[in-house]
Protein backbone atom coordinates (compact mmCIF):
# COMPACT_ATOMS: atom_id res chain seq x y z
CA UNK A 1 0.00 0.00 0.00
CA UNK A 2 2.85 2.39 0.81
CA UNK A 3 4.36 1.90 -2.64
CA UNK A 4 1.01 2.61 -4.30
CA UNK A 5 0.61 5.82 -2.29
CA UNK A 6 4.14 6.84 -3.19
CA UNK A 7 3.46 6.25 -6.89
CA UNK A 8 0.23 8.26 -6.72
CA UNK A 9 1.85 11.18 -4.86
CA UNK A 10 4.80 11.16 -7.23
CA UNK A 11 2.54 11.12 -10.29
CA UNK A 12 0.51 14.03 -8.89
CA UNK A 13 3.54 16.18 -8.13
CA UNK A 14 5.11 15.43 -11.53
CA UNK A 15 1.86 16.30 -13.31
CA UNK A 16 1.38 19.52 -11.33
CA UNK A 17 4.99 20.60 -11.90
CA UNK A 18 4.76 19.87 -15.63
CA UNK A 19 1.49 21.75 -16.08
CA UNK A 20 2.73 24.65 -13.95
CA UNK A 21 5.97 24.80 -15.94
CA UNK A 22 4.12 24.74 -19.26
CA UNK A 23 1.85 27.60 -18.21
CA UNK A 24 4.73 29.61 -16.81
CA UNK A 25 6.89 29.20 -19.92
CA UNK A 26 3.93 30.11 -22.14
CA UNK A 27 3.31 33.30 -20.18
CA UNK A 28 7.00 34.17 -20.12
CA UNK A 29 7.16 33.71 -23.87
CA UNK A 30 4.20 36.07 -24.33
CA UNK A 31 5.83 38.52 -21.94
CA UNK A 32 9.12 38.44 -23.85
CA UNK A 33 7.43 38.86 -27.24
CA UNK A 34 5.20 41.78 -26.27
CA UNK A 35 7.61 43.97 -24.29
CA UNK A 36 9.36 46.82 -26.06
CA UNK A 37 12.15 46.81 -23.53
CA UNK A 38 15.84 46.31 -24.24
CA UNK A 39 16.64 42.63 -24.67
CA UNK A 40 18.91 42.54 -21.62
CA UNK A 41 16.07 43.84 -19.41
CA UNK A 42 13.70 41.17 -20.73
CA UNK A 43 16.36 38.52 -20.14
CA UNK A 44 16.83 39.59 -16.51
CA UNK A 45 13.08 39.41 -15.90
CA UNK A 46 12.76 36.03 -17.60
CA UNK A 47 15.72 34.57 -15.71
CA UNK A 48 14.36 35.88 -12.41
CA UNK A 49 10.94 34.41 -13.16
CA UNK A 50 12.46 31.05 -14.11
CA UNK A 51 14.34 30.94 -10.81
CA UNK A 52 11.11 31.61 -8.93
CA UNK A 53 9.27 28.98 -10.98
CA UNK A 54 11.87 26.35 -10.17
CA UNK A 55 11.85 27.39 -6.50
CA UNK A 56 8.06 26.90 -6.44
CA UNK A 57 8.42 23.44 -7.99
CA UNK A 58 11.11 22.56 -5.45
CA UNK A 59 8.79 23.81 -2.72
CA UNK A 60 6.07 21.50 -4.00
CA UNK A 61 8.42 18.53 -3.75
CA UNK A 62 9.45 19.61 -0.23
CA UNK A 63 5.78 19.74 0.76
CA UNK A 64 5.13 16.30 -0.72
CA UNK A 65 8.01 14.86 1.33
CA UNK A 66 6.29 16.27 4.41
CA UNK A 67 2.93 14.83 3.38
CA UNK A 68 4.55 11.46 2.72
CA UNK A 69 5.98 11.45 6.21
CA UNK A 70 2.62 12.41 7.72
CA UNK A 71 0.81 9.54 6.00
CA UNK A 72 3.55 7.09 6.94
CA UNK A 73 5.07 6.04 3.63
CA UNK A 74 8.58 7.13 4.48
CA UNK A 75 10.63 9.89 5.98
CA UNK A 76 13.74 11.94 5.58
CA UNK A 77 16.42 10.95 8.09
CA UNK A 78 19.12 13.29 9.31
CA UNK A 79 21.44 13.62 12.28
CA UNK A 80 19.82 16.96 13.10
CA UNK A 81 16.20 17.99 13.46
CA UNK A 82 14.65 18.58 10.05
CA UNK A 83 13.12 22.01 9.61
CA UNK A 84 11.01 23.14 6.65
CA UNK A 85 14.19 24.73 5.28
CA UNK A 86 15.93 21.35 5.43
CA UNK A 87 13.07 19.77 3.48
CA UNK A 88 13.41 22.52 0.86
CA UNK A 89 17.20 22.09 0.67
CA UNK A 90 16.84 18.32 0.26
CA UNK A 91 14.21 18.85 -2.44
CA UNK A 92 16.51 21.33 -4.24
CA UNK A 93 19.44 18.93 -4.04
CA UNK A 94 17.44 16.08 -5.54
CA UNK A 95 15.58 18.27 -8.10
CA UNK A 96 18.88 19.54 -9.47
CA UNK A 97 20.52 16.08 -9.23
CA UNK A 98 23.17 17.57 -6.95
CA UNK A 99 22.55 14.85 -4.39
CA UNK A 100 22.46 15.05 -0.64
CA UNK A 101 24.97 13.80 1.86
CA UNK A 102 23.34 14.64 5.18
CA UNK A 103 19.66 13.77 4.56
CA UNK A 104 18.59 10.30 3.50
CA UNK A 105 15.13 9.27 2.31
CA UNK A 106 13.81 6.14 3.94
CA UNK A 107 10.88 4.00 2.90
CA UNK A 108 8.81 4.46 -0.20
CA UNK A 109 9.64 8.16 -0.60
CA UNK A 110 12.91 7.00 -2.11
CA UNK A 111 10.89 6.62 -5.31
CA UNK A 112 9.79 10.25 -5.05
CA UNK A 113 13.31 11.51 -4.52
CA UNK A 114 14.59 9.47 -7.47
CA UNK A 115 11.90 10.74 -9.82
CA UNK A 116 12.38 14.26 -8.47
CA UNK A 117 15.84 14.21 -10.05
CA UNK A 118 14.44 13.03 -13.36
CA UNK A 119 11.65 15.62 -13.58
CA UNK A 120 13.95 18.32 -12.23
CA UNK A 121 16.52 17.75 -14.96
CA UNK A 122 13.79 17.72 -17.62
CA UNK A 123 12.24 20.96 -16.35
CA UNK A 124 15.65 22.63 -16.05
CA UNK A 125 16.44 21.56 -19.61
CA UNK A 126 13.07 22.92 -20.76
CA UNK A 127 13.90 26.27 -19.18
CA UNK A 128 17.33 26.27 -20.77
CA UNK A 129 15.92 25.51 -24.21
CA UNK A 130 13.36 28.28 -23.75
CA UNK A 131 16.14 30.75 -22.90
CA UNK A 132 18.14 29.55 -25.90
CA UNK A 133 15.18 30.05 -28.26
CA UNK A 134 14.52 33.48 -26.77
CA UNK A 135 18.08 34.66 -27.37
CA UNK A 136 18.16 33.07 -30.83
CA UNK A 137 15.02 35.02 -31.77
CA UNK A 138 16.82 38.25 -30.89
CA UNK A 139 19.87 37.26 -32.91
CA UNK A 140 17.90 36.32 -36.00
CA UNK A 141 18.03 38.83 -38.86
CA UNK A 142 14.86 40.87 -39.31
CA UNK A 143 12.44 39.49 -41.88
CA UNK A 144 12.79 40.94 -45.35
CA UNK A 145 9.67 42.49 -46.89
Amino acid sequence: MALTLSIILTAIVVLVCTLFHYEAISRLDTFARTRRWPNHAILVWVLSALLLIHAAEIGLFAGIYGVAELIGIGRLRSESVLTPAEYFIFAAETYSSLGSTDVTPEGEIRLMSSLSSLIGILLLAWSASFLFSLVERWRAPPPTP
